[in-house]
This record gives C-alpha cells, sequence and structure tokens, in this order.
C-alpha cells in the first residue's frame, strides 16, 4: 500500500505537470499495489464574485477511475507547509507502507525542508514534475526566507484545530 501526496499548486499549468508526473508514476505500479492518494490544496486566492474550484478538486478531475486507488480530498491546505499538516494529522489515523511527495522540481528544496520540520521522521520519496514558470527561481529563493516561520504557523494550526 503507497500514498502519493501531490501539492496542489494555484499555477493550473503546474497542477497539469505534477498530476501528470503522479499518474505516470502510479501507472507503473504492479496491479496489486493499492494507492492511496492525498490530493492536498484549497483555494489560496479567493475570489468573492467567482465560483472557483479548490487545487484538490481540479487535481481528482485529472485522475481516470481504477479499482485500487482510493482518495483524500484536502481542501483546507492554503500552502506548502500547511498541506504537510493537515497530511500529518491523516498519518497519525492511517496505515501506508511508502510516501511518495509529487511537486515540482524547484519547488523540491523548499518542500523538504518544509516536510522535515512538520513530519521529522517520515519516510518518503519526491517525485518531480518538470514544469515551472518564468520566476519560479526567485520566488523560490523568496519564499525560502520563511521556511521557519511557514513550519511554525502551521505546527500551531496542527496543535489548536486538531
Amino acid at each position: 500500500k503507497i500514498t502519493i501526496l501531490v501539492l496542489g499548486p494555484h499555477m493550473e499549468n503546474l497542477l497539469q505537470d505534477r498530476m501528470l508526473t503522479a499518474i505516470d508514476f502510479a501507472k507503473k505500479q504492479p496491479d496489486y499495489i493499492k494507492i492511496t492518494w492525498y490530493l492536498s490544496g484549497g483555494i489560496k486566492n479567493k475570489l468573492d464574485s467567482i465560483i472557483q474550484k479548490n487545487e484538490a478538486e481540479k487535481m481528482r478531475e485529472c485522475i481516470s477511475f481504477n479499482s485500487n486507488w482510493d482518495f483524500i480530498i484536502d481542501t483546507k491546505a492554503l500552502n506548502t507547509a500547511e498541506n504537510f499538516a493537515y497530511f500529518r494529522k491523516w498519518l497519525e489515523h492511517t496505515e501506508t507502507d511508502s510516501v511518495y511527495i509529487v511537486t515540482s522540481e524547484f519547488h523540491g528544496s523548499r518542500a523538504k525542508s518544509i516536510v522535515e520540520g512538520i513530519i521529522p521522521n517520515l519516510n518518503y520519496k519526491f517525485i518531480l514534475g518538470k514544469a515551472d514558470y518564468s520566476s519560479s527561481k526567485t520566488d523560490e529563493i523568496i519564499h525560502s526566507r520563511n521556511i521557519k516561520s511557514d513550519v511554525r504557523n502551521a505546527l500551531e494550526k496542527y496543535n489548536s484545530f486538531f
């Protein structure tokens, strides 16, 4: 039994790339392997005047039915640290043999630092999509300055709401 955690991006091209990367990996698994998809992502920039789908629902729409696949849809997480905080809570109530985290290559280093701060003893492997955008590397440098506070805030949310 394996779990595939897909971190939801707010950009459509990144979402499609992460999902294609994850689906490709899942289809290469033997038929007897039970896969739980943990799709994590809410609506990061809610606009009151338009109806929006959250990232997790958009990701779920990318996956065709497979009788050996289950789905956990996390629509609460609004950033990478919250993705891992909600995932940590879910892991406390489930059993899995392996965890695979799907994100984008440019995001992998920051995601690694965050997951190690939120779920320090998690045994996982990354599956990284190739897509990026024009300022992805610059944005990651900026966001990386906030890793400690993002982890702290997500752990506070984890401790207070769970």
